[in-house]
């Protein structure tokens, strides 16, 4: 069950609820409204906040499956920080992917998704930056 363009539509939104729902055997889903999230699990966690969206840990197939869950929209996501993630998996490359359809968007990432980023293609849909971990606690702020 990967994550399309097409999750990324108008009734997406994630309504102003606040709410937290315990997963206790998968993670915890947090989520804001104006269309911002964040998602945990004991190994990953992904937060979308103002435009950015932090990927951190392993970026698996649970994680992004219980992301879903947020029907998460894309179209205002101008930069992607990627710096801390250890694992990427196809879910999460199905995510980077639906994140750049259209607009220009920013990726700073670890070696290791810069790598695959590269081998399957998609650096031309971002903006690469070098990942800069000392700038990774300010996103970080920013997003969550």
């Amino acid at each position: 069950m990967g994550l399309s363009a097409g999750a990324a539509s108008a009734d997406g939104l994630l309504g102003g609820t606040g709410r937290a729902d315990p997963l206790p055997q998968h993670g915890r889903i947090r989520h804001g409204g104006n269309n911002s999230a964040t998602v945990d699990t004991l190994d990953g966690s992904v937060v979308l906040r103002d435009g950015v969206l932090c990927l951190h840990g392993e970026v698996d197939t649970q994680l992004v499956q219980l992301f879903q869950r947020c029907r998460p929209r894309f179209d205002d996501v101008r930069f992607v920080d990627a710096t801390g993630v250890t694992f990427i998996g196809c879910a999460g490359l199905r995510l980077l992917a639906a994140v750049s359809p259209a607009a220009p968007v920013r990726l700073a990432a670890s070696p290791l998704v810069l790598r695959l980023v590269h081998a399957v293609g998609m650096h031309g849909s971002f903006e690469l930056e070098p990942a800069d971990p000392a700038s990774r606690p300010a996103r970080l702020a920013a997003a969550g």
